[in-house]
């Protein structure tokens, strides 16, 4: 009896140990939500989390990021991730210090995959104390087989009339939003569809298709919050 007693609390320490640990490893916290990255183990980019964690008595930095098997890869990450961090400082830095409150800044992110490509939609979270954070979104897609990061203009190559597609597609699944209804500013809509590079360069490959992510005040008001459209391969005009 003695003797289970004793295995049962080792069992016990083991467990809890273990926990720490992948908290402490992989970057998990309550505060910033790391949503699908803890489901990735069969990801080509074959992902690890990273993070980039700074606090003083005047702002809280919490960054989390994948760290692939592609170098290059890499590197766009950290330039967009440090990119954010540096601009965020400089924004910071002629504003007074709280007594009460810190200036944040978050950043967190999706994992999608299709055929040989891996995309990430990054999170990120800034708040300046004011009326309401700001939220903005960014992705980074990459090609396996190519070894390439693929932006928007990359599929234009492909599909010169892809914009077209993305925009009356995008336009049909949101017109009759609940959201975009309930808070609709006139033309608001109609400018974030707009045939322009900028409104669809935040994009993933998925498995369930090719996702198209629209940030908050992008096409309704910030209340509204963000939108997702997936249109299908076939769709496209892209092969892939």
């Amino acid at each position: 009896m003695k003797k289970k007693y004793i295995v049962s609390v080792l069992l016990f320490f083991v467990i809890v140990l273990s926990v720490y640990y992948i908290k402490e490893n992989i970057g998990y916290t309550s505060t910033v939500d790391v949503r699908q990255v803890f489901s990735v183990a069969d990801l080509k980019s074959n992902c690890n989390i990273d993070k980039i964690m700074e606090e003083t008595d005047k702002c809280s930095i919490k960054v989390y990021y994948p760290v692939t098997a592609y170098e290059d890869l890499n590197s766009e990450v950290l330039n967009k991730v440090n990119a954010y961090i540096d601009d965020f400082k400089k924004e910071i830095e002629p504003l007074d210090k709280r007594e009460d409150m810190k200036y944040k800044l978050e950043i967190n992110f999706n994992s999608y995959e299709y055929n040989d490509y891996i995309s990430y939609v990054f999170n990120v979270f800034i708040d300046l104390l004011g009326a309401h954070p700001n939220n903005y979104l960014f992705s980074i897609s990459y090609n396996v087989s190519s070894k390439r990061v693929i932006k928007i203009q990359d599929l234009l190559n492909i599909n010169k009339d892809l914009l077209n597609v993305l925009s009356e597609y995008s336009y049909n699944e949101l017109k009759d939003n609940e959201n975009i209804q309930k808070y609709a500013v006139e033309g608001m809509l109609e400018e974030g569809l707009e045939k322009k590079i900028d409104n669809f360069d935040t994009f993933a490959f998925d498995n369930s298709g090719f996702k198209i992510f629209f940030e908050k005040y992008s096409i309704a008001p910030y209340v509204a919050g963000e939108f997702i459209v997936t249109i299908p391969y076939d769709k496209l005009g892209l092969n892939i």
